[in-house]
């Protein structure tokens, strides 16, 4: 009797497009929280790379057509690699988990919301670690699962909504790093004031965000984090071609005519 082999099921969820989930963040940032944010990214991520120098630095991310954080880079050469297929300004559309360049050569990336939209972020990670060059840096940004934004999306979340954005804390990313081996630098949040009512509203409450970048609270929408790729500096030990030398030294007297005999313990005789 022949027995037919049973075809497994597999659960699938919707899953939006890309163009979607493109125009639900750039209404986001369209909104006067999202313009503050963007303008306060660009001065941050400024300050962060002030002192960083290198070749080539590398833009990514479904925005690099709008964020442009690199335009006050003192590295010389900027490419910019859009994960949005209907991209028109960037140099080249990738993907993020499957960058085209090759080991070690960026000295600096910034990605914008990647790990937000990737479908595997750790292969994202893998890629950054991958073509950074040793000791060079990486600067994510991505949305804080705990804001009010976070906690919008966790009940999107519950109700299945496809077209929302993955939200990871800081300490899941740090450990994600520490894995590849990097070094944590620093982290920031940006974007405290809630986008409550019209835009005077949010011009008053100010004093928020003056108040929550001075003490880093934790319910920023946006999370910014800086990381530098490191090195191992073991140096292996190599085996010596010079002659073992001698356990004597010179000067040290051997008496070879000694007839001195101890008696085995054994052999001993008690007395």
């Amino acid at each position: 009797m022949n027995k037919k082999k049973a075809t497994p099921v597999v659960l699938t969820h919707p899953v939006a497009s890309v163009e979607q989930q493109i125009a639900k963040l750039q209404s986001w940032y369209s909104t006067a929280e999202g313009t503050y944010v963007l303008a306060e990214l660009r001065h941050l991520v400024t300050a962060m790379t002030e002192d960083v120098f290198g070749y080539y630095a590398l833009e990514l991310g479904l925005m690099v057509e709008h964020c442009n954080l690199l335009s006050d880079s003192r590295i010389g050469s900027h490419i910019k690699l859009s994960t949005n297929p209907s991209a028109s300004m960037a140099d080249a559309l990738t993907k993020a988990e499957a960058l085209p360049i090759g080991f070690n050569e960026i000295d600096l990336v910034i990605g914008c919301h990647v790990l937000d939209y990737a479908h595997s972020p750790h292969h994202v990670l893998r890629e950054l670690e991958r073509v950074l060059v040793p000791e060079g840096h990486c600067i994510l940004i991505g949305f804080n699962p705990w804001s009010l934004r976070g906690l919008g999306q966790t009940w999107n979340y519950l109700r299945r909504v496809p077209d929302r954005p993955a939200m990871y804390t800081k300490r899941r990313i740090r450990d994600w790093f520490g894995v590849l081996g990097f070094e944590m630098l620093q982290t920031y949040t940006l974007g405290f004031r809630p986008a409550l009512g019209s835009d005077s509203i949010f011009k008053h409450l100010a004093w928020v965000d003056h108040l929550g970048q001075k003490y880093q609270l934790p319910f920023g929408s946006v999370q910014i984090i800086h990381v530098r790729k490191q090195v191992s500096r073991l140096i292996p030990i190599k085996p010596s071609l010079r002659p073992t030398k001698a356990r004597l030294r010179t000067g040290i007297a051997v008496n070879h005519t000694s007839t001195h005999y101890v008696t085995p313990l054994k052999k001993r005789v008690k007395m």
